[in-house]
């Protein structure tokens, strides 16, 4: 058996209140930011898992640690010198996120568990940190990690790294970036990370990209809207027309009732061609002279 992080004891009692329990007896409690553990010959990552159930954090493992267990018993110990404690001998990374009362304190996001220390040497770790992004510095061999990174810091960095985060994402399709894209598209804050996240998923294109690109038709700002419109209009996928359709029959805004006419244009499947001639009479003129414009008889 191995044993992950030896074994820790500690003088003081477990609190028997806010536990977590399993059938191997395993409790964990997570109070004012300190961790008390009890446990024996438990799974590293279940122990981890339970941990970040209580301390509100992700848990991502990219290796086998099946055979990975250990026993740990100590308490009332502060967030970080625990997960030092219960990791050590492992080579992880740790991501983090501004806490959501405003102030400058960091709380932990993602624990990624890579595998034994020797994936990575003690100084190779140390000339990672010192990287200015930490995300294009480490070279790994797990798959998606550096994906995974950045999605965390779409999810949690300040305005211009989750810009530069979504930069990054640009020309991958992977499953991570899609989900790290349509997660800023519905959720970021800034009308700015919006927009940029519907131009990555308009490169990425496609079906998957169409249904990420949807979700940001119903966003507050017009400008996203038409953003997202213009998107639609280069992206092939059948169910598009009818989307454009909805947005220039029912959108409030005439700039993306207009952005809505040009990009269904470009369909030209009689869908399209519906929608165009219930626009020539739009109730803004600006969009109703632009339909017709671009209304062409039929042979």
């Amino acid at each position: 058996m191995a044993q992950a992080g030896g074994v820790c004891r500690a003088d003081e009692s477990l609190p028997a209140q806010n536990t977590v329990a399993s059938d191997k007896l395993t409790r964990v409690d997570f109070h004012d930011g300190r961790l008390s553990v009890s446990t024996d010959d438990t799974s590293l990552v279940e122990l981890m898992q339970l941990v970040g159930t209580e301390a509100g954090f992700e848990v991502v493992s990219f290796a086998d640690h099946g055979s990975q267990t250990g026993s740990w018993s100590f308490s009332n110990l502060p967030l970080a010198e625990a997960i030092e404690r219960l990791l050590s001998g492992m080579s992880v990374i740790i991501s983090y996120r501004s806490d959501s009362d405003g102030s400058d304190e960091l709380s932990v996001a993602t624990v990624y568990l890579l595998g034994q220390q020797s994936a990575m040497s003690n100084t190779a770790a140390e000339e990672t940190q010192e990287c200015s992004d930490f995300a294009d510095c480490f070279n790994t061999v797990e798959p998606n990690l550096a994906n995974q990174i950045l999605m965390d810091q779409i999810r949690y960095s300040g305005l211009q790294d989750r810009v530069q985060a979504i930069d990054r994402l640009a020309g991958l399709t992977d499953d991570i970036t899609v989900t790290a894209l349509v997660f800023s598209l519905q959720h970021d804050p800034s009308p700015t990370v919006r927009a940029r996240a519907v131009t990555a998923l308009e490169r990425i294109g496609g079906e998957v990209a169409a249904t990420g690109l949807e979700t940001g038709l119903g966003d507050d700002i017009p400008s996203v809207r038409m953003k997202v419109v213009q998107a639609l209009g280069n992206v092939q996928d059948e169910r598009v027309s009818l989307w454009l359709g909805q947005m220039l029959m029912g959108d409030p805004s005439a700039d993306v009732r207009l952005m809505a006419v040009q990009a269904i244009a470009q369909k030209g499947d009689d869908t399209a061609r519906h929608f165009l001639e219930a626009a020539a009479e739009d109730s803004s003129s600006v969009v109703s002279e632009a339909t017709l414009g671009l209304l062409e008889p039929r042979d």
